[in-house]
């Protein structure tokens, strides 16, 4: 794809010798051409004649000799198998541009205000002197010619974000689907509360379909066997001695629980 660094560069290893600023501008159009793989293969009077796409050839590459013989401009260019004409006739102070490729019908149009894209310069092979705003007129030849005679050139487009998946993704969170920590196939050992693993089940995962065994936890979750019943105690102030003995009497609740042992109180008044 041409831009203006590598047209520039085009025009630099040809050393074109120009009249007036005409013809600065139609060597743009050529080296833009270039730039973008195409080859020369006919110019000036050959590529004037009526059968200048027919009788060109599609191998082979020629040189700039003649280019500038005429007021007019004219090229044949060769891309794989396939051959394209470009004329440049200047009309006051612009440059109309008219391409079209073999077997095509209607040519592709472009008119160059030639006094916004060359500059004077005294100084014969000073090419950066010579042009100004040289991007924006080979950025005008690609949308308006050289994308439009082959589509190959054109860029591929950048996959932007729309506002919708923007949307969806603050809504799913960051790794794309809830629960964010915890979901089923993050690799996460936390189990979250929408965790398809804390109902066994639901899901169509066929691990899922097998009914939780007591005590076992659910695959993939980290469980630490050792006990913990928060800060540390010193000697003498273990948990254990703390703790409220359960009933030893089956048919007794707890003593937290009970108001009237049985055999004793209200129900034997």
């Amino acid at each position: 794809m041409a831009n203006s660094q590598t047209v520039m560069l085009v025009i630099r290893s040809a050393r074109p010798s120009f009249r007036n600023n005409r013809d600065k501008a139609a060597f743009v159009v050529h080296a833009s051409f270039v730039a973008s793989g195409f080859r020369l293969v006919a110019i000036g009077r050959p590529a004037f004649a009526e059968d200048a796409l027919a009788s060109s050839p599609t191998q082979g590459e020629v040189g700039i000799e003649g280019w500038n013989e005429f007021d007019e401009y004219a090229f044949v260019y060769a891309k794989g198998l396939k051959k394209f004409l470009v004329k440049c006739f200047a009309i006051d102070d612009k440059l109309l541009v008219d391409a079209v490729a073999e077997g095509g019908k209607e040519p592709e149009h472009l008119e160059i205000e030639i006094e916004k894209y060359v500059g004077e310069s005294g100084v014969e092979g000073d090419y950066d002197a010579q042009f100004k705003n040289l991007g924006k007129l080979v950025t005008d030849l690609q949308d308006q010619i050289l994308y439009k005679l082959d589509e190959g050139l054109k860029p591929v487009a950048s996959t932007s974000k729309s506002s919708s998946e923007t949307n969806q993704e603050s809504e799913t969170g960051y790794y794309g689907g809830p629960p964010v920590i915890g979901g089923f196939g993050d690799g996460s050992m936390h189990v979250g509360p929408s965790d398809t693993r804390m109902f066994p089940g639901f899901g169509n995962h066929p691990a899922f379909m097998i009914p939780p065994q007591p005590g076992v936890p659910p695959p993939g979750v980290w469980y630490d066997p050792r006990p913990h019943y928060g800060p540390e105690f010193g000697p003498g102030f273990e948990p254990g001695p703390f703790r409220r003995q359960l009933p030893s009497r089956p048919a007794d609740v707890h003593p937290d629980l009970q108001h009237f042992r049985h055999g004793s109180g209200s129900d034997n008044m």
